[in-house]
Order: C-alpha cells, then sequence, then structure tokens
C-alpha cells in the first residue's frame, strides 16, 4: 500500500518535524500565477534548505554509526584476546550488528536517509512546478496578445 504522500511528515533533524500538504504547498492555478510566480523563489529555496540540513544531520548519523561501529571492533578484539578467544571477523560482525546501540544508530540513519529523499523529491517537484509557470505563463501572455476575432 502507498503511503498517504498528500499529507508529508518530514524530520528535518533531531526535534524538528514538519508537517506538509504538498497539495496546497505546490498547488496554483491560472488567477494565482503572479502569486505563484512571487513565491516560488523563496518556496524551492525553504526546501532546498531543509533538504541541506536533512543531509547535514544525515551525515552526522553515520558519523556516529561508524564510531560505534570502530568502537566496538575494538572492544571486541580486546575481548577476543583478553579471554583468548579465536573470533573470527563474522563474529566480531555479528556481535556489531547486535549491539543496541548500533541498531538504533542505524535505524536513525536509515530514517534519515528516507528524509532526504523525500525532500530531493518536494525540491524536484518544486522545479517541475517552476517549468510549469514559465510554460502557463508564455500561454497567457499568447492568448492575451492575439486578436480578438
Amino acid at each position: 500500500m502507498l503511503p498517504d504522500l498528500e499529507l508529508l511528515k518530514i524530520k528535518v533533524r533531531a526535534g524538528k518535524d514538519y508537517e506538509v500538504d504538498l497539495n496546497e504547498a505546490l498547488a496554483f492555478d491560472e488567477h494565482s500565477l503572479n502569486k505563484a510566480y512571487t513565491e516560488q523563489a523563496s518556496l524551492y529555496a525553504w526546501w532546498a534548505a531543509a533538504r541541506a540540513i536533512a543531509i547535514k544531520y544525515k551525515e552526522k548519523l553515520k558519523k556516529q554509526l561508524n564510531l560505534r561501529r570502530s568502537n566496538l571492533m575494538i572492544q571486541f578484539r580486546k575481548e577476543s584476546e583478553e579471554k583468548i578467544l579465536k573470533w573470527t571477523l563474522s563474529d566480531i560482525e555479528a556481535r556489531i550488528l547486535a549491539d543496541t546501540d548500533y541498531d538504533l544508530t542505524a535505524e536513525k540513519v536509515i530514517e534519515a536517509e528516507h528524509n532526504v529523499d523525500l525532500l530531493t523529491a518536494v525540491c524536484e517537484a518544486l522545479e517541475h512546478r517552476r517549468e510549469m509557470l514559465v510554460s502557463l505563463g508564455a500561454n497567457v501572455r499568447t492568448e492575451h496578445n492575439q486578436p480578438h476575432q
């Protein structure tokens, strides 16, 4: 089942949730073309900035995940040596993946990547919106410049 994309819930960074009605955010009609023209740049800038913040947040989470992985690798190798165990790299990898903190951070990374993908899609939709505004504006000018018959 597809998610309801009309009402989009996005977490740009920790503690910052946004709920947006995409139909409303992207909508315009021929009577609101001037308003749509004037709002397009700021609308795109806001979403692009949100995407940039989300990307930075995602990268910080990935860094945390890598650091956790490195610390666990060191910890498990040390334990293996101290207990005179012969853990293979696969054994250590399995222990890392079973670590609760590692798993929680990995889930946060997945969610952050998803939010970046959603924000990228919104920015692309806004680029298409701009193209439509330009086309519609040209059509309206052409219609107004044609002699009435």
